[in-house]
């Protein structure tokens, strides 16, 4: 949780429904209280309520040491905890986001470690390619409106034109979910891009960046808050450009689009190269297990991946007695899977 945008949700809470309202009561009457702000503790707040998204923070929106809250912030706390541990356990997508955070320059999440040790290590390809990609999602753009929305009414009331980036920046997002057509599709990107209605709303879409990111020039300096929300819109309108330029080799370009979202996204295709430079620049031991890395008996598909040159290899037999302790079950006459009573 974060108090930051716990407290401005709070200043600007006439404009939410009612029970969001309710939940940042119950939030705020707990924060005091609460060690480490970790919402999986908040059982007075439901796990799916929206108000969720409205109180915690990403590396996208977070104000860092500028924050006045800093001092008291939980992942702060979490952070230096972390630190003076012996053992810390995590999964692969927090790892990931810790090593793109330190080439932001942004800061840490994890403490460095004697020996780095991956379970389920044949994720770590296709992981590691999301988080050394760049992406661009409607989840994004419409969390920029609402928290310039939010800057206007909390803290730069005199600018209303902050107000009018924030609708257009949500209605230009709209737009382009509704040009992406029917729901639950992934697809090439270039060929989407081709696509004359397609790219004539993407660019209305740029238009809206664009103009918050003039608006936004004229109150810098005036609110912390303000100021991460224009990085984040410059962030975001490079991001916007540089996914256009499918052409640049080495790359997957794709989208998906899904209810009333979309993502774009540009996946390198491969993070050898990268991934070797993390080992080698970091001390340590690395140890990477899985019961599925090997092809044919060997590991040299899964270590190209990963750029790893000189590993040691070892492929130990299962313990598990397959002849004696397995049974094949196959159902008779099983009704097709699209009736009713397939399941």
């Amino acid at each position: 949780m974060c108090l930051e945008r716990l407290e401005q949700q709070s200043l600007a809470g006439e404009q939410l429904a009612a029970e969001m309202i309710a939940d940042i009561v119950r939030l705020r009457s707990g924060a005091i209280g609460t060690e480490y702000g970790d919402i999986s503790n908040c059982h007075q707040v439901a796990d799916d309520s929206a108000v969720w998204p409205l109180v915690t923070s990403t590396n996208d929106n977070c104000i860092g040491s500028h924050c006045p809250h800093y001092q008291r912030c939980f992942v702060l706390k979490a952070r230096k905890k972390a630190l003076e541990a012996d053992v810390v356990v995590i999964n692969h997508h927090l790892f990931m986001a810790d090593k793109v955070v330190k080439d932001t320059g942004f800061g840490e999440l994890l403490p460095s470690a004697e020996v780095v040790i991956f379970d389920e290590a044949h994720q770590i390809p296709d992981i590691a390619s999301q988080y050394f990609g760049q992406q661009l999602s409607s989840r994004q753009l419409f969390e920029l409106a609402r928290d310039i929305t939010l800057v206007y009414r909390t803290e730069i009331r005199d600018q209303i034109q902050l107000q009018k980036c924030a609708y257009s920046i949500s209605q230009a997002t709209l737009d382009f979910r509704l040009a992406l057509g029917e729901n639950g599709f992934r697809g090439n990107l270039q060929q989407l891009l081709n696509q004359q209605s397609v790219s004539s709303v993407l660019q209305r879409l740029e238009d809206a960046l664009e103009f918050s990111y003039e608006v936004m020039k004229l109150s810098l300096w005036r609110s912390t808050a303000l100021d991460a929300i224009f990085d984040r819109t410059t962030t975001y309108r490079n991001r916007s450009n540089r996914l256009k330029e499918t052409t640049i080799p080495g790359f997957s370009y794709w989208f998906e689009s899904f209810g009333r979202h979309f993502l774009l996204a540009l996946t390198p295709l491969t993070v050898a190269d990268k991934f070797h430079d993390i080992i080698t620049t970091e001390k340590g031991s690395w140890i990477f297990t899985s019961a599925t890395l090997a092809i044919s008996d060997k590991l040299s598909y899964f270590s190209q991946r990963l750029g790893l040159e000189k590993a040691n290899n070892l492929i130990l037999p299962s313990p598990f007695d397959y002849q004696r302790q397995t049974l094949l079950c196959v159902p008779r006459y099983l009704p097709d899977i699209n009736q009713a009573d397939f399941a």
